[in-house]
């Protein structure tokens, strides 16, 4: 009979139990390895009965290709793949359905939405997105209206009508100007810092804190700097990080210049360094989140106290959309590179008809217990599988584990051992991101 229980020690004296049936982990320093399994099992015999809680019910986030034009060439961006075409930009009537329909969504549910505009660069537009929003300002209180941006187009005028409308400002920058100029400048090859130092005065002395975050990409330019990105970062009155790894040929990026992708172990020590610094200034008492960590140990906890959980870590397809320039709805952006995930169109589709799609049924059946790789993982309870995007982009699957397997086990190690080390920290970790 297939065991149910998989135990595996990650380090000498760092323990980790995972049980198939219920679901849970249980970290410890103890060595397990010569209990029977029946003794293993009662590690889990406990009943915790909250009030049912699933991720998956409703569709949260909705993300809109704004535009594939940007001012910027980053040498690491997937979207030189549309030649930053500007004749994908989002019509006004379309912008205004998508945002119709996601109101009459969010009463339907009575649940907030959250509209991220998205590029592109999406203030290349901006007067189109302030058009929208005016438009639909009256319809209900249920939106929550973001902005990614690489902060080089702002102005006084968009930051007060951002702080008036509480829009959120998500901000790509990836360290101090001089890692920041290796990978991003203008499209004319000129450099950015001296503009983006100024933005960032001006973000900080409009905008409240909790409406600012910063969207970091680890590349070889920043790797080795893992305290200096945090401190120019924290310098910027920004205490909301998400750090997105840059794979070679995966979802994120599609990139010529090879020397940008740092080595795995490279890229495992610099989020165990940000992990490090980030849990010492929780312990400090300052509020900061990290989206990257929080999501591990929200499925750790969520997972041991019966909750349902997204299938993947992101919740793509389940809690969160794309929604591309032509109104064709995808289970997030790289997936739109490939016409046959579309799950309809926004602009024939109302929201809650999309769970009965086939895509979105794909996804739904695409957690660790279909990915057969996965199946016998210790970690698989925190990290679902890693990401579909990865899988589908490196072997045309999604029900594969992620490529870039190594880096999530090499951080999610790093974390487990400090759980083991000090189980209180799990208390302080915010159950709240920006991004989130």
């Amino acid at each position: 009979m297939e065991s149910n229980i998989i135990l595996k020690e990650i380090e000498p004296g760092y323990s980790v139990v995972y049980n198939k049936l219920s679901q849970e982990t249980i970290l410890t320093h103890s060595n397990l390895s010569n209990l029977p399994e029946s003794k293993l099992n009662e590690l889990f015999d406990f009943e915790i009965n909250p009030e049912k809680f699933d991720a998956r019910k409703y569709f949260t986030t909705i993300v809109i290709n704004t535009t594939e034009s940007c001012n910027l060439r980053c040498k690491y961006c997937s979207r030189y793949k549309e030649n930053y075409d500007s004749k994908k930009t989002i019509s006004e009537e379309l912008l205004n359905t998508i945002i119709e329909k996601a109101s009459k969504y969010s009463i339907l549910i009575q649940e907030r939405i959250i509209i991220q505009f998205h590029g592109g660069e999406p203030l290349l537009k901006f007067d189109l997105i302030k058009n929208a929003i005016f438009k639909n300002k009256n319809q209900n209180h249920l939106l929550d209206y973001r902005i990614q941006t690489n902060a080089t187009l702002l102005n006084d005028d968009i930051l007060e009508f951002c702080k008036e409308h509480n829009i959120h400002l998500g901000i790509s920058i990836d360290g101090p100007p001089k890692l920041n100029a290796v990978t991003r400048q203008f499209s004319d090859g000129s450099p950015i810092d001296s503009i983006v130092k100024m933005n960032l005065e001006k973000i900080k002395s409009i905008l409240p804190k909790h409406n600012i975050s910063c969207l970091c990409v680890l590349s070889s330019a920043n790797v080795h700097h893992a305290e200096d990105v945090l401190d120019y970062v924290y310098s910027n009155n920004i205490d909301d990080v998400s750090i997105l790894p840059l794979y070679p040929d995966f979802s994120n990026c599609i990139t010529d210049d090879n020397h940008l992708i740092p080595r795995t172990n490279e890229m495992v020590d610099f989020s165990s360094k940000v992990f490090d610094i980030w849990l010492n200034e929780l312990e400090k008492g300052r509020e900061i989140s990290i989206p990257n960590f929080q999501i591990w140990f929200w499925n750790l906890l969520g997972k041991n106290a019966n909750f349902i959980i997204n299938n993947t870590s992101c919740g793509v397809a389940q809690s969160m959309l794309f929604v591309d320039s032509n109104g064709e709805i995808y289970p997030c952006g790289p997936f739109s590179y490939e016409g046959k995930f579309t799950m309809g169109n926004i602009k024939d589709s109302e929201i809650q008809e999309l769970k009965e799609s086939v895509i979105f049924n794909d996804f739904e059946n695409r957690n660790v217990k279909n990915v057969e790789e996965c199946k016998e993982c210790v970690l698989q309870g925190i990290c679902l599988g890693g990401c579909p995007a990865n899988s589908y982009l490196k072997t045309k699957d999604i029900f594969q584990k992620d490529p870039f397997c190594e880096y999530w086990f090499g951080i999610i190690s790093h974390i487990v051992k400090r759980i083991i080390e000090k189980p209180e920290i799990c208390e302080m970790i915010p159950d709240y991101s920006i991004r989130l």
